[in-house]
């Protein structure tokens, strides 16, 4: 399956991680849809900020 997406590896407290785990399984999804949304959210947050 080919795909546009780059692979990142970060090393995170094993305690976020379960956080993570936990917030994608409630919301059904996988954990990495669930980093790039929570991403994505933060940077447009930011770059609002930013603006302002």
């Amino acid at each position: 399956m080919t795909t546009d997406k780059a692979r990142l590896n970060v090393y995170i407290p094993q305690e976020l991680k379960d956080r993570l785990d936990r917030l994608a399984e409630t919301d059904r999804r996988s954990l990495s849809v669930t980093v790039e949304l929570l991403l994505l959210d933060a940077l447009e947050r930011r770059e609002k900020d930013s603006t302002e």
